[in-house]
């Protein structure tokens, strides 16, 4: 029978290790390492996920392990005066430090705001024991309980130790056992009975962000109780516009908490001004009807309250006074207002409401002055504003003959569309924060929640001893926590814990005052609850205003809490670790929202795990790799890669925590194991890439030249133009941040010698039953550097290859290789493997042509 060629050009298929390697399709591969498939009909070498080429780089920063970082773009770029040509931004929560950095393409670096101090922890020497993949208490641990300090999934930075393998070692907490004080951690100690330094662990800074209106927020995703929400945006306005001198013009760019405080200063006098910016005067009389004005007050005395108005008509809840705050009227009065104000008040109010109600008792606060810093003051919100005027100086303004002849129908609670009486309308206080957060349908939802505990008061201790200073020394601090409000004789107002030093000394946020003071009586507060099954919503517009009474309970009590939420059209994916829910949310009733599906072992272990385009969302786990085009999930590795083999390389363990990008580009999906368990002398973070085009999937190393390894990655970010960008460090150091991408390279990087590998399935030339002989083959490719002995062979399912004669030289043009065998092969079936055994560089591969004779010999 004559020479025959079966040839391979269409590799499109990807790996299937689903299926025997003799019985994939044509065009599948029971190996791909390093390359890619995106080009239909050939191969070519894969672009690694370590690259510098994005277009817009993040500012170089401490990461979190698959967070911490952010791009957004405003229509304003950076600085005072802004123009409306428009600025893209990186935004970067520095880990350590929890300091707010942003990066803009025009502008560089932005230092934004300090969100506060992480949580840390200071252990004297032998208080520790490191071993293996465990922290216990050493010979002077005592009664040493790490619940008090750290929760599982935090991630630590260790520093203090006299044992290099721990000292500046980043770890993951695995699982805490509160009785016996055990912690597991996330890599691999040398065993040291008791640590003889003094070590500190902090608990690094997860950033979580959102932007709207020219404005970023960030929260703490770690739940560091140390620290409170920012932002910093771009705000453009003017109070008092026709009070002259009193005049305040805002154009810039400001840091501020994303707080809604309430005025702190309302009251009626004749003629007083407030102290600048805490609120309002008012001076109230209430004349009989006349033939000008006709009243119809019944005869009553009537309370006031008052709130300020933020950016986004977000009103605060209200200031109650306590004194100088009624006025009476009789049957048919009006009442005549004077308003005083003081500037300057913070940029973001735009004004405040002054409300009324008959005084001891309950009925709805009805609206008595709707104020507008910018023009004026009005009695009723159909009525024109009535512009300010200057007052005695600068620092003053005023209106004066505001008429209101009766009770608006308006209340607070018509105007925001929730009570007056929630406890609280705000995330705000230091150690409130959340998961992740999205922004869907106009409304901000949040996840697995940390807030204010309404329903604990406190406590109190009498032992404080202080002296003019921030050091206060107590029995025992074994119940404070950073973050809590501290109060008591001669502490600054708004003071909170700022760190703990040791088991009877804390340091306070500002220096105390009066002089010594020896087992003063201190009160804490600002208790945190977690609320791990819940998301939170703010009305439509209003990012910063969070009624307590906003919330959905998809399901409690499982055993599982909300790791991320994405959005695409009408519906919200809230991811748990296990499940996935989605929500239809596009009613304007929330009322009307239902729960739309349940998907079982389709949730994520963090939200670095979930990404998302116009094209839809992407997620992983360790079941699989997840596309929602609009219409339906599906999981990419089907038919393709086993879950048991997806496992291993991905994983959902407590080391590996997956992450995941999508790359315009490329239209390639990465699927990375972010694991930081590893040592310096191991393997690096490995990814799995789809390829929309080619439907293919293909496993290459996040740093192909091997200079990965031991790193921590933050989550991928679009860089602006369709790829992707991430800051790495160094897990075994703490040290040498860098900025990376996904790269986008021509023709892909450079693979170290022997990873770049393409196996075949085994071929059985269309006739298993019969003896081949196989004289040879030829592969059409390119090569940028010398590859001895490049292609080789396994016979009948073997495992073992042999290598043909025939060596790959340097060609950028297409040329091809005649590899031969020693001798003729006779086999039933045969495997080509094509590598770059000598040195690293890159390969292309357009088609492979075997060339055999069958021989009239059965198989046996």
């Amino acid at each position: 029978m004559p020479k025959q060629y079966h040839i391979l050009n269409d590799f499109s298929g990807g790996i299937n290790l689903i299926r025997d390697a003799r019985d994939i399709a044509p065009n599948e591969l029971t190996q791909a390492d390093n390359l890619s498939l995106g080009i239909a009909g050939s191969i070519s070498t894969a672009n690694e996920v370590n690259g510098d080429d994005g277009a817009f780089t993040p500012r170089d920063s401490y990461v979190y392990p698959g967070g911490g970082l952010f791009y957004f773009e405003t229509d304003r770029s950076a600085g005072s005066g802004a123009k409306d040509t428009g600025e893209r931004w990186t935004a970067v929560l520095e880990s350590k430090t929890a300091a707010l950095e942003l990066e803009g393409d025009a502008a560089g670096d932005v230092s934004a705001a300090d969100m506060g101090n992480v949580t840390s922890k200071t252990f004297a020497t032998d208080e520790l024991k490191f071993e293996n993949e465990s922290i216990t208490r050493g010979s002077a641990g005592g009664s040493i309980d790490f619940t008090d300090n750290f929760q599982e999934n935090d991630i630590l930075r260790i520093s203090g130790c006299s044992d290099v393998s721990a000292n500046n070692r980043i770890v993951r907490v695995a699982k805490i056992y509160g009785s016996n004080a055990f912690m597991l951690t996330s890599t691999n100690f040398t065993t040291e009975a008791s640590e003889a330094g003094t070590v500190t662990m902090e608990r690094l800074a997860n950033g979580v962000f959102f932007a709207s209106d020219d404005t970023v927020r960030v929260a703490d995703g770690s739940f560091n109780t140390g620290l409170i929400r920012k932002q910093y945006g771009y705000v453009k306005q003017i109070h008092f516009e026709d009070a002259g001198v009193a005049k305040d013009t805002y154009d810039n760019w400001f840091a501020n908490d994303c707080d809604l405080s309430p005025p702190t200063e309302l009251l009626l006098h004749s003629s007083s001004y407030p102290s600048a910016g805490t609120g309002f005067h008012l001076y109230v009389t209430t004349p009989a009807t006349d033939s000008d004005t006709i009243g119809t007050f019944a005869a009553k005395t009537y309370q006031i309250a008052g709130t300020f108005i933020y950016r986004g008509n977000q009103e605060s809840k209200l200031y109650i006074p306590t004194s100088s705050n009624t006025f009476t009227t009789v049957a048919n009065d009006y009442v005549d207002i004077d308003v005083n104000a003081s500037p300057a008040y913070d940029e973001r109010i735009t004004g405040a409401r002054v409300y009324i109600r008959p005084n001891g008792t309950n009925e709805p606060w009805s609206l008595m002055i709707d104020i507008d810093l910018r023009d004026g003051c009005r009695t009723s919100m159909d009525d024109e504003y009535k512009q300010w005027a200057v007052g005695s100086d600068a620092t003053e303004a005023g209106v004066d003959t505001l008429v209101l002849t009766s009770e608006n129908i308006e209340t607070y609670s018509i105007l925001n569309g929730f009570s007056p009486d929630e406890v609280s309308i705000e995330l705000s206080r230091r150690g409130e924060g959340y998961t992740d957060c999205v922004i869907a349908n106009r409304r901000l939802f949040v996840c697995n929640i940390q807030m204010f505990d309404e329903d604990d008061d406190g406590f109190s201790d009498a032992t404080c001893d202080y002296n003019n200073d921030p050091t206060i020394t107590m029995d025992s601090t074994a119940n404070i926590r950073y973050g809590m409000s501290v109060s008591g004789t001669d502490i600054p107002t708004g003071a909170y814990v700022d760190s703990i030093t040791n088991a009877t000394t804390f340091e306070l946020s500002a220096s105390t005052t009066g002089g010594s003071v020896t087992n003063g009586t201190l009160t804490f507060g600002n208790i945190m609850k977690r609320m791990r099954d819940r998301i939170m919503f703010t009305p439509p517009n209003k990012y910063e205003t969070f009624p307590r009474s906003f919330f959905i309970d998809v399901v409690r009590g499982d055993s599982d809490e909300y790791t991320a939420l994405a959005t695409y059209g009408d519906r919200l994916f809230a991811f748990k670790r296990q499940t996935l829910y989605i929500l239809n949310v596009g009613s304007p009733s929330p009322s009307n929202w239902f729960l739309e599906s349940t998907e079982r072992d389709k949730g994520v272990a963090s939200k670095a795990a979930v990404f998302y385009s116009e094209d839809g969302i992407y997620w992983a786990n360790r079941y699989g790799a997840y596309f929602f085009d609009g219409n339906n999930v599906v999981n990419l590795i089907k038919g393709k890669i086993p879950q048991k083999t997806w496992r291993l390389k991905i994983g959902q363990a407590d080391s590996k925590h997956c992450q995941v990008a999508f790359h315009e580009g490329h239209n390639n999906l990465y699927v990375m194991a972010n694991n930081i368990a590893i040592t310096a002398t191991s393997d690096n973070n490995g990814v799995y890439t789809y390829n929309f085009d080619s439907r293919s999937w293909v496993w290459q190393d996040q740093d192909a030249t091997s200079q990965g390894v031991d790193k921590i990655i933050s989550n991928f970010i679009s860089d602006g133009e369709g790829g992707v960008v991430f800051n790495t460090s160094n897990a075994a150091t703490g040290t040498a941040t860098n900025q990376r991408g996904i790269s986008e390279t021509s023709n892909g990087d450079g693979v170290t010698a022997a990873k770049w590998v393409m196996k075949t399935k085994d071929i059985d030339f269309g006739d298993p039953s019969r003896i081949k002989k196989v004289y040879g083959v030829r592969v059409t490719h390119k090569s940028s550097a010398a590859q001895t002995a490049p292609i080789s062979y396994t016979t009948d399912g073997g495992s073992s290859f042999t290598n043909f004669t025939g060596n790959f030289a340097v060609t950028s043009a297409w040329d091809v290789l005649h590899a031969t065998p020693s001798a003729p092969v006779e086999c039933q079936s045969m495997q080509i493997k094509v590598t770059n055994p000598t040195n690293t560089g890159t390969i292309n591969i357009n088609d492979i042509s075997i060339e055999y004779r069958t021989i009239h010999r059965g198989v046996t």
